[in-house]
């Protein structure tokens, strides 16, 4: 087709989806609608190709130019302008990601994180890596970032070493009022090793304000929303005062207010080891966590399965021994780090093996036991990632069986087990479903549970064994 003829087609085909658009949908059936969603998608993907080849050619032939046509033309943000022009150079130079993209089988983010792969590696590097692009095809674009960023770390491991250099070396925080609202604002920004600390901690110390608020038996959100309780923790953390009591709110002087963290059954998981090595540390502490008096902060300590200061590096043996240094090697809910990061762990890092094969070590508990030990959780841990339907990090995870414990007379098994998040295990219960990992793609899904357990979890028990990988964590190790 000329060049010419381009913009005709376009023409006509913008006017036959827009009469299509007017089609009331209402009565058609669930199939035909999903098959509708199906092709529109695929339609919407190679117009992105043509979008994107346009941009480059605009680009090439005058700097900035195709930015402005997204702005003006396309009414794209500045940031997504920016983002759609940075992809086009470096699809320009991967022939086989635009044939994916006006196929319909990739769709413009996945070309998005490609191209931040290929910037990282090179455009003939990713756009000739078959697994890769394979993976485009069948999975989600988050599912798809975290390969491509093990990708390139594995293709450039030097590269991996001075981002990471770079990006301590960038760390910043600020401190300043906004003269048009009279807010105080901090902002800060960490290399992702130091970040997976900051995180962990906000986070834990946020979930147990929750709690203290009401959790989900109460109403949380009357006394304050999520956004107020992430800086009410900060606030507390960094201060040692009780952030309610600071803006005289009423309930931090409330006695009729349960005030004491959630600790039922399925969130407090210590052994009897933890118990006793925590006597000592808790004598002179209430034994619920919460301060006696308004002036110290609401909470006192974390459990032990909220550790703020969990650190795990997942490396293959070949990456620890140097018979392979462009192996896996990645920090647990950050990604690919460079294997440096190993020679820089305290003397008292605690190294533990898990080894996914039938010579590794006992990971099949049975009905022997209801919940995961330390190293069934880090197995868990290392496979799952986090949580395996919204990708919540795994600090904010729970081991749930897919086969029910008591519904359906489920094991302890690591086949029988994925992580999910708080909010995600509440859903799931809520709507009377259950987990299904599909075998080809190891995408994970719900469906509506039956009464008698189907052999779905079979089939997730043959999908979540894969390799070995050692791992490196820190003095607190996963709770049980």
């Amino acid at each position: 087709m000329p060049v010419e003829g381009v913009l005709s087609v376009l023409c006509g085909a913008r006017d036959v989806v827009a009469r299509a658009s007017r089609v009331p949908l209402g009565d058609a059936g669930c199939d035909t609608l999903a098959d509708v969603i199906d092709v529109a998608s695929r339609l919407r993907s190679a117009t992105d190709a043509v979008v994107l080849s346009a941009t480059a050619a605009l680009e090439a032939a005058r700097a900035g130019s195709g930015r402005t046509a997204l702005v003006g033309r396309a009414r794209l943000s500045k940031r997504n302008a920016k983002r759609t022009v940075e992809a086009s150079e470096q699809v320009a130079r991967m022939p086989n990601v635009a044939r994916g993209l006006a196929a319909g089988e990739l769709n413009v983010e996945h070309a998005q994180v490609l191209a931040d792969a290929a910037r990282r590696t090179s455009a003939d590097a990713v756009d000739t890596a078959a697994e890769l692009l394979e993976a485009a095809a069948q999975v989600s674009p988050e599912t798809l970032r975290d390969q491509a960023r093990r990708f390139a770390a594995r293709h450039d491991p030097d590269a991996a070493e001075c981002e990471l250099g770079r990006q301590r070396r960038a760390r910043c925080a600020s401190l300043f009022v906004d003269e048009s609202t009279g807010m105080g604002v901090l902002h800060a920004e960490f290399d992702p090793v130091s970040f997976t600390f900051v995180r962990q901690a906000l986070e834990n110390y946020n979930d147990a304000l929750w709690r203290l608020d009401g959790g989900r038996d109460g109403t949380p959100n009357q006394i304050r929303d999520n956004r107020q309780r992430l800086a009410d923790s900060l606030f507390e953390m960094v201060t040692d005062r009780n952030a309610l009591a600071t803006i005289d709110h009423p309930a931090a002087h409330n006695p009729d207010t349960d005030r004491r963290p959630r600790t039922d059954d399925s969130h407090d998981r210590r052994s009897d080891t933890d118990r006793d090595r925590n006597n000592d540390a808790d004598h002179d502490r209430r034994s619920d966590g919460v301060s006696e008096g308004p002036t110290g902060r609401s909470i006192d300590r974390w459990r032990p399965a909220q550790a703020p200061n969990q650190l795990i590096v997942i490396a293959e043996t070949g990456v620890i021994d140097g018979t392979k240094p462009d192996g896996l090697c990645e920090l647990l809910g950050t990604g690919p780090v460079p294997p440096a990061i190993l020679d820089k762990l305290s003397p008292d890092t605690r190294i533990r093996g898990a080894l996914f094969d039938t010579n590794g070590e006992i990971l099949w508990l049975g009905r022997s036991r209801r919940h995961a030990n330390a190293a069934l959780h880090l197995a868990i841990a290392i496979r799952d990632r986090g949580c395996v339907l919204c990708r919540a990090p795994m600090h904010r995870c729970d081991d749930h069986h897919i086969n029910e414990w008591a519904a359906d007379n489920g094991t302890t098994d690591i086949g029988n087990l994925a992580a999910l998040c708080n909010d995600c295990h509440h859903v799931l219960h809520n709507n009377n479903q259950r987990l299904h990992r599909h075998r080809a793609t190891g995408e994970w899904t719900t469906k509506p549970r039956t009464r008698t357990a189907d052999n779905t979890t079979k089939g997730a028990a043959e999908d979540a064994v894969s390799g070995t990988a050692p791992t490196a964590s820190s003095p607190h190790t996963p709770r049980e």
